[in-house]
């Protein structure tokens, strides 16, 4: 998924034996007793060596790649901490990230260190267009990861002309300015996104769910508001977003005691599937929920199916998913709450598990129930086609939709610590028309506003908040 490329003279690497997938591309004297390396011509810096093994490996490329000198320490004292980071989390990595530790800014006029280097004239080699000037900043040492799918934004010919620009000399005064270019060539606005939707989805498929999710929508808003941009920002894939409105990154839920962040919440990525959870597709669960939903519930209780043990201690579900089994213990005339034995840490769901239910099955009941987990309720969008009546415990995750949702409109509110659960029960039973006029006010909801247009546009809502 990941692979390390060193850049190599005569410097020592024994550093390089902490860490697995890792090629030495040698421009200096054979190393005795190490497989992994690679002989190249000595030419043309480190940006040779980074540009040469893209062009080399273009149609096999890693997920991720890693790109650093043979000696990695002089800008970046803290390398094997970071890097070690980034083995076990590429997805940090998203697009594009430096590990120098020194982030210099520069222009194309030059900068306080190397002035004079010709800027302007390597960028329109590289580019084919002139630019007088342009602000911009770079890692000093030349270390960064990037990710496949920014690298093939470019086509290989265009790794090929800088290869070839690099290759005349040992030494070449264009290796400074491509030092200062590598975030502007493979993280930057001139990146052209296919027009073919097959070849933008097989890229984004190299991705874990989460971001394949996202990436899929960050696509096609680019596409639908001719943004290149818009694939580029910067996204969080973490159940619980972040808290720092300070910084400016699409995430898919957030805390509600920080509404100023609602403005960079978005659709999920389970908008676009949830492999783990046996979920192929939002659309294709989406249609057998309300194909289901026509049908008479067979079950005249409320429902729920979930692992009560996954939220971490921290979440009032750590205490409250326990809870709500128990109270289905104590009232299964009511309610039929179903601890099903998934770790979170599971890849996928097993369907042969005990008590294993698809979540169009649910529709079996005559009412059912949602509450948060470790963040967001990534099953909600979902309950809200059903056409059943939905108990919605309060959380502090929510999604960007959730505050649309009108409490006795749309769902019954159930208290966040269910001290109310079994009094909004006896609501809905003794309410038989206004809780079924609420599941399907839920339904319309839930049909007007998850179409793909809608979500779009929630996308570039949050992408204009971004860059704002």
């Amino acid at each position: 998924m990941i692979k390390i490329v060193v850049a190599r003279y005569n410097e020592d690497i024994e550093w390089t034996k902490e860490f697995n997938n890792l090629i030495i591309v040698n421009k200096g004297n054979k190393i005795d007793n190490i497989e992994n390396q690679i002989y190249c011509i000595n030419v043309g810096r480190e940006g040779h060596t980074y540009y040469s093994y893209i062009y080399d490996n273009y149609d096999n490329l890693d997920d991720y790649i890693v790109f650093l000198q043979g000696n990695p320490f002089d800008h970046s004292p803290n390398i094997i901490k970071n890097l070690k980071e980034i083995v076990a989390n590429p997805e940090k990595i998203k697009n594009f990230y430096y590990l120098s530790e020194w982030i210099i800014d520069c222009n194309l006029s030059g900068c306080n260190h190397h002035a004079g280097l010709p800027l302007i004239d390597v960028y329109e080699k590289i580019f084919k267009e002139k630019k007088e000037n342009m602000k911009f900043s770079f890692g000093a040492g030349a270390q960064f990861a990037v990710s496949k799918l920014n690298i093939l934004k470019h086509p290989k010919s265009f790794y090929k002309n800088i290869v070839d620009l690099l290759s005349y000399d040992i030494n070449p005064i264009e290796g400074f300015c491509i030092e200062r270019f590598h975030s502007i060539i493979l993280n930057n606005d001139n990146n052209i996104l296919p027009n073919n939707d097959k070849s933008i989805i097989d890229l984004i498929s190299i991705y874990d769910e989460r971001t394949r999710g996202l990436m899929y929508f960050l696509y096609k808003c680019s596409k639908k508001y001719n943004d290149i941009n818009i694939i580029n920002i910067n996204i969080n894939t973490q159940d619980r977003g972040n808290n720092n409105i300070n910084i400016k990154e699409y995430t898919m839920c957030y805390n509600k005691n920080y509404p100023n962040l609602s403005k960079f919440c978005g659709p999920d990525c389970f908008f676009y599937g949830w492999p783990s959870a046996n979920i192929s597709s939002f659309e294709e669960t989406k249609n057998k929920i309300i194909n289901n939903s026509n049908n008479v519930p067979t079950i005249n209780k409320v429902g729920w199916y979930g692992n009560i043990q996954s939220p971490l201690s921290d979440t009032i579900e750590f205490r409250t998913r326990p809870l709500l089994y128990m109270l289905g213990q104590k009232y299964p005339e009511l309610l039929d709450i179903i601890n099903v034995y998934v770790s979170p840490m599971d890849s996928i769901i097993n369907e042969k598990i005990k008590n294993y239910l698809p979540l169009e099955e649910l529709t079996k009941y005559k009412y059912l129930i949602d509450i948060g987990g470790n963040g967001w309720s990534g099953r909600l969008k979902w309950l809200l086609y059903t056409k059943r009546p939905l108990l919605l415990v309060d959380r502090i995750y929510i999604e960007y939709f959730y505050n649309d949702l009108i409490p006795y409109f749309h769902y019954i509110p159930v208290n966040m610590d269910l001290s109310n659960l079994m009094e909004q029960v006896k609501w809905i039973i003794d309410n038989p028309e206004k809780a079924n006029n609420i599941a399907l006010n839920a339904f319309k909801f839930a049909s007007d506003n998850f179409t793909e247009e809608k979500l779009l546009e929630r996308v570039y809502f949050v992408y204009k908040n971004i860059i704002s």
